[in-house]
């Protein structure tokens, strides 16, 4: 691998590491901290592809872009990293291969501790080089000291995007879920009507109590959304709290509609009909393929409303992006003062958490939807 000399610290763009929510710190490297090249990005677009028995054309839904996860790595000295300062008289001046916040890393050993502190601290992170944007986490960070002055490192990141913000609708006060929220309306209403025009067969009988309860805990959300959207558009909630209001009423939506997938992909054939080809019995065909007819019909449309409500639920946390620095989703037995040892290494921030969601009680039911806002002088703002 090669590394970047200084002399080309002109022409070779800074690698920049920017959590964009807590600390908010900015590491920047140049010159001889960079990371080896190459340094490799990749991406794909996800499809998810469905073959349902007795139909040799399969159904595609495009999901989305997915960014590949990162790797870099490089090698760090002191005699470097310290630039101008000696090592009896470090400098914190602006200036140095290696800065935070535009303050000077005076050593390898502050490089390193550094680093493994924005990997402990889990924040959002953008990264930048040249023309090359990416937003994500970092996932691990290993360092190879060689001796106290030089180590060999490697640091991997996940990303979630190329660092483009999803762009909300555009209405004079902000992003307003009203104009998606008729779209994902149409969407159920379509899929209530094709869950309502079921066939008069035992296998699609037995399974419309199920249906019918993802189905109706869909209709419930989407009824309480509706009313956030009219509150949004009454000038009763701003965009903050529409957004608040809408991330665990849109989670309600994909549950509701998870359950209606799972339950209609759980669609067999008889097996009198497909697994003794001796049988000639033609009412038999027509039932099953009728049932297969009907539950495509039911799976696409629920894809369709679930990929919907995920896209307003990715719009609504970019509102929030600059006030939360996570979405936390309750598990058995978990409480407030849990979640908020988890996020900010103390249990008192409960009351505030509980505030911030409005809960009226710390404790939590699983897959309870907890935001957990950025810190700011030590309380919640």
């Amino acid at each position: 691998m090669a590394t970047i000399s200084a002399e080309a610290n002109d022409i070779v763009p800074p690698f920049v590491i920017k959590e964009l929510t807590g600390p908010r710190r900015e590491l920047r490297l140049t010159g001889r901290a960079l990371p080896y090249r190459p340094l490799q990005f990749s991406g794909t677009q996800r499809v998810e592809v469905t073959y349902y028995a007795g139909n040799p054309v399969a159904t595609s839904t495009v999901t989305g872009t997915e960014e590949g996860d990162t790797t870099i790595q490089g090698k760090w000295k002191d005699k470097y990293i310290r630039s101008a300062a000696t090592a009896t008289a470090p400098t914190t001046t602006r200036g140095g291969p290696a800065t935070v916040s535009n303050t000077r890393v005076d050593s390898v050993a502050a490089l390193v501790n550094l680093v493994d502190d924005m990997r402990m601290a889990g924040q959002l992170v953008e990264v930048s080089w040249g023309h090359i944007t990416r937003r994500g986490h970092i996932t691990s960070f290993s360092h190879t000291w060689d001796n106290l002055n030089d180590c060999e490192w490697s640091l991997a990141f996940k990303w979630t995007s190329q660092g483009q913000r999803v762009t909300p609708p555009v209405v004079a006060d902000g992003p307003s879920p009203v104009r998606n929220l008729q779209v994902m309306r149409g969407s159920l209403a379509d899929l209530e009507d094709i869950i309502n025009d079921a066939p008069d067969t035992n296998s699609i009988s037995g399974m419309l109590n199920e249906i019918n309860r993802g189905l109706s805990r869909a209709r419930s959300a989407m009824d309480e959304y509706t009313s956030t959207a009219v509150s949004f558009a009454d000038n009763v909630l701003g965009p903050v709290g529409t957004a608040r209001n809408a991330l665990g009423l849109l989670n309600g939506v994909i549950n509701g509609c998870t359950e209606v997938i799972d339950t209609y992909s759980q669609f067999a054939a008889p097996e009198d009909v497909f697994l003794n080809p001796f049988v000639d019995d033609g009412e038999a065909y027509i039932k099953y393929f009728e049932n297969l007819a009907y539950t495509t019909e039911v799976l696409v449309a629920a894809k369709d409303l679930k990929r919907e409500a995920a896209i307003e639920k990715q719009i609504q946390l970019q509102v929030l992006e600059a006030e939360v620095q996570a979405v936390h989703f309750a598990r058995a037995g978990e409480t407030l003062r849990d979640v908020s040892r988890q996020f900010y290494d103390t249990p008192d921030q409960w009351r505030a958490l509980m505030v911030y969601n409005g809960f009226r009680e710390p404790e939590l039911s699983v897959g309870d939807l907890v935001m957990i806002p950025v810190l700011t002088s030590g309380v919640v703002g």
